[in-house]
């Protein structure tokens, strides 16, 4: 029991409270409740022990998942709560820092809570374990699942040296190390570690018929070893203590006649590369804390170099990558549909010369949503010169749409709609958009002569969006098809002379936002209501991970948006009866369904 006598503090933010209180004593709110403690778990026996293991709070987080999404920072005193609850089943899980592993709950921090309504749940904590140890003396440490560390020069199974995990399974500890093993190696072949570093090394096998035991060839490792079965994941725990910095340790597979083989490398500092990711609402490529949104849901970054890598960003839209060499990075986003990235500009990659042990800082990513709410004219300026505006208003208008100054291909942003025109034809000739989409167009001439080519379209409705081409040169115009309507083809040309009647012609598709229209996987997706009609709550199935929900009223208002994963249950008391369009936007694709609400 944790005796704390702590000075009783309520701050309420929407439904995130952060409490200064003994976190049994929590006093009850009008809706329900979930509360823990997050503390340094030195004995590491995953129990908080008071005068033994410390609370901790700065740079911690707490997240839930359910009928409510929302984060929370412990009280100075490890203290977090999240009150005025629905009722519904929540996820709960940490955000941990680097250099830190969870202990309980049982490695991966997540608790599965089912809340009832008015029910207050209490004592939710994380246990930690700090990994980066300030002695280089052996450190015998027991954790769950049977592992222990100890002395890593030891013979194996006597008893001192260190004992790996049975199989975990997907359970692995954040910020462990993961190599996969099969007939064909390890992957990845090489992983950086500190001296004196608590190391979490964990093998997967993807191999279904044969061992792979995976040993450290050093001696000083002996006591190092995986046993691993087939299609099985383990972990060992060891401390680098009798390593040092420089040192290059094979690790291999112990079957006779394997050659799978990879590098643990000794270190003396440890590189990172972080940033954030986030909606830039102004398009001026820089982070606005109050006005730009950061993102998370979705999107990944990768790293190639030295290292090559690929992380989810943190609720919060930071990343980071740690435990890298020094040496020459990239470090890009994977961009979902329908948005595109501003800064850095377009391509959106960073190019970093990361020295050893530095931290390269604030590498972040703007990043512009393409499909727009509403069906307003939007006059929107961007890098590169370009501004969107008055499609009708005709070419060199200040109110229509700017082209671009010339750019080269390479530099095209992602997401962008690529064409190629000769005198005699267009490349692709056909391509499709959304209403209310601001819609990137990128041109290249690739005439073969000195012919300047002069892009526009046949409607009236579009005669502002128009592009003029020199040989070998490539422009962009982006414009919103706010004055266009679901299925119509609208004809683009060459208006050099005869081009068109050469071929140099091409159409422009809006279609529907519906499944089958825009699913970039060409199936017909199948999203399940129930109940509809709606009383109070409904829940949505039929597609997978995440995706963001809209309701729209019969004007095309938005009145509701929510992030939902499936079979996810959403409360709609507050809403009015009547009819609505739901929107459900994925990754991959966006649907359209009736919701009636009763």
């Amino acid at each position: 029991m944790k005796n704390l006598i702590l000075i009783f503090n309520l701050f309420i933010v929407t439904s995130l409270v952060t409490a200064q209180v003994h976190k049994t004593d929590i006093k009850k709110s009008v809706g329900s409740s979930i509360s823990g403690m997050i503390f340094n778990d030195t004995n590491n026996n995953g129990i908080y022990d008071l005068g033994t293991d410390f609370p901790q709070s700065t740079g911690w987080t707490v997240k839930i998942q359910g009928p409510v999404i929302s984060t929370a920072t412990p009280s100075a005193d490890g203290i977090y709560s999240f009150t005025d609850l629905p009722a519904g089943t929540y996820t709960v899980s940490e955000i941990v820092p680097d250099d830190w592993t969870v202990l309980s709950p049982y490695w991966n921090g997540t608790y599965t809570l089912d809340l009832n309504a008015g029910e207050n749940i209490t004592n939710k904590d994380f246990a930690n374990f700090y990994l980066i140890r300030s002695n280089s003396d052996i450190e015998y440490l027991s954790f769950p699942n049977g592992q222990k560390t100890g002395d890593n020069a030891a013979s194996p199974g006597s008893g001192f040296s260190p004992v790996s995990s049975i199989n975990i399974g997907n359970q692995l500890p954040v910020n462990a190390t993961l190599v996969n093993v099969s007939t064909s190696g390890y992957t990845p072949d090489t992983f950086y570690v500190t001296k004196n570093q608590i190391v979490q090394f964990v093998v997967a096998s993807n191999d279904n018929s044969a061992s792979h035991p995976t040993y450290f060839d050093d001696s000083r490792l002996q006591g190092v070893i995986v046993g691993l079965p087939p299609l099985e994941t383990r972990m060992v725990t060891f401390k680098t203590n009798n390593l040092e910095v420089g040192d290059k340790v094979t690790f291999r597979s112990g079957i006779p006649g394997q050659t799978q083989h990879g590098v643990m490398i000794v270190s003396e500092h440890i590189g990172s590369i972080s940033g954030k990711i986030f909606n830039d609402l102004n398009n001026n490529g820089l982070y606005d804390s109050g006005t730009d949104l950061l993102q998370s849901t979705g999107w990944s970054v990768k790293i190639t170099g030295p290292v090559n890598r690929t992380v989810i960003p943190n609720t919060d839209g930071t990343y980071s990558f740690k435990n890298l060499p020094g040496g020459v990075y990239t470090v890009s986003e994977v961009v979902p549909q329908d948005w595109t990235v501003l800064s850095p500009f377009y391509k959106g990659s960073h190019t970093v010369d990361l020295s050893a042990g530095g931290a390269a800082t604030d590498k972040d990513f703007a990043n512009f949503y393409l499909l727009r709410d509403n069906s307003n004219l939007e006059t929107l300026s961007f890098p590169n010169g370009m501004q969107t505006g008055n499609n009708s208003g005709g070419a060199s208008n200040p109110s229509s749409p700017s082209e671009s100054f010339p750019m080269t291909v390479e530099n095209l942003p992602v997401n962008v709609i690529h064409l190629n025109v000769t005198s005699s034809s267009f490349e692709p000739k056909t391509f499709s958009i959304k209403k209310n989409q601001i819609v990137m167009l990128a041109v290249s001439n690739v005439n073969s002569t000195t012919f300047s080519e002069i892009f526009r379209f046949y409607d009236t409705r579009l005669s502002g969006v128009v592009t003029g081409l020199a040989k070998g040169e490539t422009k962009m115009i982006m414009f919103k098809a706010y004055n266009v309507e679901y299925g119509e083809t609208l004809n683009f040309y060459s208006s050099m002379f005869d081009h068109a009647a050469q071929g140099a012609t091409g159409s422009m598709i809006v279609q529907n936002n519906s499944v089958t229209a825009i699913s970039t996987s060409k199936e017909t997706k199948v999203i399940k209501l129930y109940p509809n009609p709606v009383s109070e709550s409904f829940q949505i199935s039929g597609f997978s991970g995440e995706a963001t929900l809209k309701l729209l009223d019969i004007n095309g208002k938005e009145v509701f948006t929510k992030r939902v994963n499936e079979n996810e249950r959403i409360y709609l008391n507050s809403l009015s009866k009547g009819l609505y369009i739901l929107r459900l936007i994925t990754t991959d694709y966006v649907t359209e369904n009736k919701l009636i609400k009763e």
